[in-house]
């Protein structure tokens, strides 16, 4: 019987952190790419970039 739960439990759990996962993931890289945009920003003017 313990172990249903701990699969019941594991079913739950181990989805939800990958989504959370995921979703910390595509923030990361949001606010990554809005930080080189900003940095570099300057630069497409000149032609540098």
């Amino acid at each position: 019987m313990k172990n249903k739960k701990t699969k019941g439990i594991l079913a739950v759990t181990i989805p939800v952190l990958l989504l959370a996962l995921s979703a910390a993931y595509l923030v990361y890289r949001l606010l990554s790419e809005k930080a080189y945009e900003e940095k570099w920003k300057d630069y497409h003017d000149c032609g540098l970039a």
